[in-house]
């Protein structure tokens, strides 16, 4: 049987850090991301210099830049060396805690490979939902002590921060990422040298150094070619996420399949349980079937043993989002390969084929849907329209879904946290009864005053990053000058932050100027619009949405109800779920997979005003928020018509005039019990607690039991 602290292999910090002796903790805490979630450890990381740390948000960096003069008041200040003590404990007792108590006796661990882990923005390897969601699983399953180890690659220049020019033009800055600085480690072979390992790539070898970052109790291992042992041409092949060019991105994902496993057998892993987290990762399957199944000619029962131990997920029901590559560029890459495994090449062309796809290209889902004895996708609606796009490959005994989750402890707020009374994390059952018992328990007025409180935060993040956006486009000291009255926590303010793909709609609420400027700008009910987002640097129609909200925002009228905040990451997402009033979602139906944002507003008592598709189409239950449209699938031009209306009428006849309905007092009754139940209706289910432990008894289980 295997267990989480069995997964240790022996890595070291690329620096070592100097601290007092009495403070000898300090980098261990720094090193595990433990801390990302846990506010009581980043309130003492903040007191070892709260300017800095706001700036870096990273404890490495800051411990690295302690000098012997900043330790002589902390070694002497009561409330710091209290602080400090408490949270050594806490994570102490973290990490010999079981979780949820639950037993796995797993004979190996769960491999997890995604291309992408948002656990903190200090480590920018991820450019949204995919990535996030990637980051909390691990969280989760560290949570409740269920033996995983993740694995992807170590960007060396992540994905882009945005910048936009006064006419919404988006630029896209990547930043070179100084590994040593970071909360990573590199791992080490038997020697204890650095581990590398090696992948092919066509007719060449690609050098992969192997790096750790650790999540709570669960290891992400990481793949880097940016290292001197390759030639210049392989060295960036892990540079960018997501790189735009089809055969790097190709070569990422063989090294990220093909890499993590290699790496896996390097460290003597040997997973019970393989499970890909999308498509990318497919490619762990040829390797597999070198190692697992050699010299095996029979191309079916080799697959069935591999699919066996196999699970994969989906993501997307948008065509576009599934990738796919020429078929020639495929047998390039794995003609050597079929050669070792006497495979006919055709065959393993065939593999990425499908009646359900009309090109004549390899795609990356199909070979998957193979490769794996069952496929899941992230929400009951998204089942639905996965077994409708794959239904020659998926019989209904092979699919199933499993609804996305976010991780409570990270996205809750510090007032309804504490207005909550919530626990350190793992909850348990008991603990979350207790959080919504006191729920409950808590008048009107408390409700409302945390929810102020956390606006007031965002707000001022919102004026800052305002402030620096207009001053970079060259706005005068005057014009600068009215950012700091622009917001008013009495104002109702809607959200929209997200990717900004066309089909998400950024522009729906625009279809009716007129309008929208009458909504927005009665004096009485005044209503701001917050965006932000990135679109992809390929995506030229994603590009464009941007550069149409700011011609909105520099229309005269609108200035001060439509506002753009640039460069949105993990600690914008925080203040913006936690702080507007209402969550803005406009999918067109059916291609919202599941979406987690909205959940972690609701999480925060912030009201969604959603298209029913995705999550909201289960977490919905008509006192928790609004919807948009109904439940029909339309033609785009039809569907946008009909789901604009509705949004207007909506905002017109209950959103606008619920929240500015009050009692004597000024609060909102009728609004603040839609927050209620909001909280009351999500926080128990759309967490990854429970996304986890359905993964482990409806996959990893009966796939480790095989």
């Amino acid at each position: 049987m295997v267990k989480t602290e069995d997964l240790n292999f022996t890595s070291r910090r690329p620096i070592e850090i100097d601290v007092p002796d009495e403070f000898s903790q300090l980098p261990e805490l720094a090193y595990n991301l433990w801390w990302s979630w846990t506010p009581k450890a980043m309130r003492m990381f903040s007191f070892l210099g709260p300017d800095r740390w706001t700036h870096y948000r990273n404890p490495v960096e800051l411990l690295m830049e302690m000098d012997p003069p900043h330790w002589y008041p902390l070694q002497n200040n009561e409330q710091f060396l209290s602080l400090y003590s408490e949270v050594v404990r806490e994570f102490e007792k973290y990490m010999t805690s079981d979780g949820n108590g639950d037993s796995y006796d797993y004979p190996g661990p769960v491999a997890y490979f995604s291309t992408e882990y948002g656990v903190h923005d200090c480590i920018p390897i991820f450019s949204g939902g995919l990535g996030v969601l990637s980051g909390e699983h691990v969280k989760s399953a560290s949570d409740r002590d269920l033996p995983l180890v993740a694995i992807g690659l170590l960007y060396r220049n992540g994905y882009f921060e945005q910048c936009v020019d006064a006419d919404g033009s988006q630029h896209h800055v990547l930043p070179r990422i100084d590994f040593t600085r970071l909360p990573v480690q590199e791992v080490l072979n038997d020697q204890g040298h650095p581990l590398v390992v090696k992948c092919p790539l066509k007719d060449e070898t690609v050098n992969l150094r192997v790096w750790k970052v650790q999540v709570g109790k669960i290891p992400i291992i990481l793949l880097d070619s940016d290292f001197p042992e390759n030639p210049p041409e392989l060295r960036p092949v892990t540079g960018q996420l997501y790189v735009r060019k089809r055969e790097m991105r190709l070569c990422q994902e063989i090294v990220l399949g093909v890499g993590g496993v290699k790496a896996l057998r390097a460290l003597d892993i040997d997973p019970a349980v393989w499970h890909m987290n999308e498509g990318h990762s497919v490619f762990q399957v040829t390797e597999r079937l070198q190692s697992e199944v050699p010299g095996s000619k029979d191309l079916d029962s080799a697959l069935k043993q591999i699919s066996s131990s196999t699970l994969f997920t989906t993501h997307t029901p948008v065509v576009a989002g599934h990738e796919r590559y020429d078929v020639g560029l495929i047998e390039e890459y794995f003609e050597d390969f079929c050669e070792e495994i006497d495979l006919n090449l055709e065959d393993f062309v065939a593999l990425g084929r499908s009646e359900s796809d009309s090109s004549s290209e390899f795609n990356l889902t199909a070979f998957a849907i193979r490769s794996a004895e069952r496929t899941n996708g992230v929400s009951k609606l998204h089942e639905r329209v996965t077994g409708e796009m794959w239904g020659d490959l998926l019989d209904s005994d092979e699919l199933f879904s499993i609804t996305n989750g976010v991780h409570a402890p990270t996205w809750l707020g510090t007032n309804f946290r504490d207005l909550l009374r919530v626990p350190p994390s793992p909850w348990s059952q008991s603990d979350l009864e207790k959080i919504l018992n006191r729920l409950e328990s808590l008048s009107d007025q408390e409700i409302w005053e945390a929810h102020r409180f956390q606006k007031e935060r965002f707000l001022r993040i919102a004026r800052q990053n305002l402030h620096e956006q207009k001053s970079r486009h060259g706005e005068s000291p005057p014009e600068l000058a009215k950012i700091d009255r622009l917001f008013d926590t009495d104002t109702l303010q809607i959200g929209f932050a997200r990717r900004f793909a066309t089909y998400k709609r950024a522009d729906l609420i625009f279809r009716d100027y007129e309008r929208l400027k009458a909504l927005l700008t009665d004096s009485s009910r005044p209503v701001q619009i917050i965006f932000a987002g990135k679109a992809h640097p390929a995506d030229k129609p994603g590009q464009q949405l941007i550069r149409d909200i700011f011609a909105h925002q520099s229309r005269e009228e609108l200035s001060n109800s439509i506002i753009f905040l640039e460069n949105y990451n993990l600690g914008l997402a925080t203040r913006l779920v936690q702080g507007v009033d209402v969550w803005l979602n406009t999918p067109r139906r059916p291609n919202e997979a599941s979406g987690t944002s909205g959940m972690k507003a609701a999480f925060n008592g912030v009201l969604n005003l959603s298209i029913i598709d995705g999550w909201w189409a289960e977490g919905y239950n008509g006192e928790n928020g609004w919807t948009i449209g109904d439940e029909k699938e339309r033609p785009p031009e039809e569907g946008d018509h009909v789901d604009a209306v509705s949004l207007y009428e909506t905002l017109e006849n209950e959103v606008v005039p619920e929240y500015y309905e009050r009692n004597d007092a000024g609060v909102p009754e009728a609004w603040i019990s839609r927050m209620r139940e909001a909280i009351k209706s999500t926080l128990g289910f759309f967490n990854t607690n429970r996304m986890v432990g359905e993964y482990e008894e409806s996959a990893y289980r009966p796939l480790a039991e095989k």
